[in-house]
């Protein structure tokens, strides 16, 4: 077969594919792919069909068989302009494995597969391919294996646009809540911190992102320190604690809950954002949800393991909406019983 019969192959296999005909896209792979300058490539759209067919082992072993074939395989797939278009794979990093649920320690089986290099969240700490796995009986996601010692290093920026997004949300926390002790876990780019000293709360920051606390006290005059909140010692009891976009991001968020119950007062209020893998946005759009290619993430949390999590330490779920700021995450109001 010439060059422009095998393009014309695969030109043809993409349109099957993007039809949902996976096994005609899949047979026309598989007859290509014994061309060695081919081999690569096929094996990678194969990862994808096998992952768009629930077979999430047969994916993980499809892709690093392109990876490995061809070190920048990924360059196939990726516009030039790309963060990761120039990714070559030089071998496996060494990673942590998960293999029981981190919240109820139960054996945890193959549901999703991805090429992290799609995401131009993706940097080469990470290994390129990103096994989830799924708890049955606590119906929780959570990564197969992540890198041991690693910090986020985002570098972030108050946005202005959104002050009005944080300013309903600390509304709706003040109704629920008298006092006015806000300790922020994980700053960020400072919007909420500021808005909420605005409106009259004596905000506390913390991050384990010396750049983004840095930022909050120079820029913005802020009370911010670095800390891992989870092993921060302290005799001070907040009224209010936000986590916005943090949790997903915790290696043990049993560890994590128990360690905001300590720093909440009793009938304390905490506000929590984070993705729902069952959320109808990601349900809607699939495996194209960026969300599923996020390297930095190790959990996702459905609404029955995050209320079963915040049950267990005695908080009473009060508000449930979808997110305004980020599609397919959900915003979680809770307060602490005595």
């Amino acid at each position: 077969m010439d060059k422009s019969s095998i393009e014309n192959c695969l030109f043809e296999a993409t349109t099957y594919f993007n039809e949902g005909k996976y096994d005609e896209a899949a047979n026309i792979y598989l007859q290509i792919e014994k061309y060695s300058q081919y081999r690569a490539g096929c094996h990678y759209l194969l990862a994808h069909i096998s992952n768009a067919m629930n077979d999430p082992l047969t994916a993980y072993e499809l892709y690093y068989s392109a990876f490995k074939e061809k070190g920048n395989v990924i360059s196939e797939f990726l516009d030039k302009k790309h963060k990761n278009h120039g990714y070559i794979f030089t071998g496996m990093i060494e990673e942590k494995e998960f293999k029981n649920c981190i919240l109820c320690g139960k054996a945890g089986e193959p549901y999703w597969c991805y090429s992290l290099p799609e995401s131009a969240l993706f940097t080469s700490d990470f290994n390129p391919v990103r096994m989830w796995l799924k708890c049955n009986d606590c119906n929780h996601l959570f990564a197969k294996s992540f890198p041991e010692n690693l910090t986020d290093s985002y570098d972030l920026q108050a946005r202005e646009d959104i002050f009005p997004y944080y300013e309903e949300i600390l509304n709706m926390l003040k109704t629920y809540c008298k006092g006015n002790e806000l300790l922020e876990i994980g700053i960020g780019g400072c919007e909420c911190a500021l808005v909420a000293r605005n409106m009259g709360f004596n905000v506390f920051g913390m991050d384990i992102n010396e750049k983004q606390v840095e930022y909050a006290r120079t820029q913005h005059g802020l009370n911010a320190e670095v800390h891992d909140f989870i092993k921060f010692e302290t005799d001070k009891k907040w009224d209010v604690i936000i986590m916005g976009d943090v949790i997903e991001h915790v290696k043990d968020p049993v560890a994590a809950m128990q360690k905001v119950s300590e720093l909440l007062a009793d009938n304390g209020v905490i506000w929590i954002s984070t993705p729902d893998f069952e959320s109808e946005f990601t349900i809607k759009t699939g495996h194209n949800d960026p969300m599923r290619r996020e390297a930095w993430h190790i959990n996702y949390f459905s609404k029955d393991s995050l209320y079963a999590l915040l049950r267990r330490f005695g908080f009473l779920v009060m508000e449930h909406k979808e997110s305004k700021h980020y599609n397919g995450s959900m915003e979680v109001i809770a307060v602490k019983g005595e």
